[in-house]
């Protein structure tokens, strides 16, 4: 992802999510929710900038340039 914007959302699934957003967890078993087979088949899609803007609602925004 960093190549397309420096924050990287993560994926948890929904039975670690106490885990990751327990406060007191310990980081490195917080790190390891992450490396989860999720990411292993994402892909990107370029999309031109009108999805940027939140009025637009209509086609343009799932077209692919």
């Amino acid at each position: 992802m960093q190549p397309i914007h420096e924050r990287m959302p993560v994926i948890i699934t929904p039975e670690n999510y106490h885990q990751w957003l327990d406060k007191s967890a310990d980081p490195e078993q917080a790190f390891a929710l992450l490396d989860d087979a999720a990411y292993t088949d994402m892909t990107t899609t370029p999309v031109s900038d009108w999805v940027n803007n939140p009025r637009h609602d209509d086609e343009r925004c799932v077209q692919v340039c």
